[in-house]
């Protein structure tokens, strides 16, 4: 199925056009995310960041790694930001669709009339072959959702980090994390 245009009808998107660069800005801002998660999980788990860094780079994505930091965050007796940080997992579902869109979809222009599109091939229980197009404004606006995703990301860790630090304070010493879970 394609969408608006013949196949035909479509060229390679020119190497130089403006479009690479919020592609680019796009799986940077997600690296960074991922990023600040994965440090996140490293210090949660008490770890060396080069010692985290080898497990969370065998995670495929950020789900992976979010369920893992949330189990940290029971383990570590901060139960309390659950259902937060359950949250955020869920909204991360909308993010990383486009994020993965504008990134992996293949950029194509139309010859006769100029309309940028991206080639979209995905099965998610229902095909999705066609040409869309796609505007700088609509790339702009992921990329900004990203970056207003990872703040948002980043106001949840730095509380999380501080009620870790205020929780370790009253627990007597020698106690494990795991130990008062009961």
């Amino acid at each position: 199925m394609v969408d608006f245009l013949d196949e035909k009808s479509f060229r390679a998107l020119p190497e130089n056009s403006p479009f690479y660069s919020v592609v680019g800005r796009i799986a940077s801002a997600w690296a960074r995310m991922e990023w600040s998660i994965d440090m996140a999980i490293w210090e949660m788990a008490n770890v060396p960041h080069e010692t985290g860094a080898c497990i969370t780079a065998q995670f495929g994505g950020v789900h992976s790694r979010l369920r893992a930091l949330i189990a940290l965050v029971h383990l570590n007796g901060l139960g309390s930001f659950t259902n937060e940080l359950n949250k955020f997992y869920q909204d991360s579902n909308e993010v990383v669709l486009k994020r993965n869109r504008a990134v992996h979809d293949a950029w194509w222009v139309s010859s006769p009339s100029g309309t940028v599109a991206q080639l979209r091939l995905t099965a998610d229980k229902k095909l999705d072959y066609r040409f869309r197009a796609t505007s700088m404004l609509e790339m702009d606006e992921i990329a900004a959702a990203i970056k207003a995703h990872d703040e948002r990301f980043t106001n949840i860790w730095m509380r999380l980090r501080a009620a870790r630090h205020l929780a370790s304070l009253e627990k007597p010493v020698g106690e494990s994390p795991s130990e008062t879970l009961g």
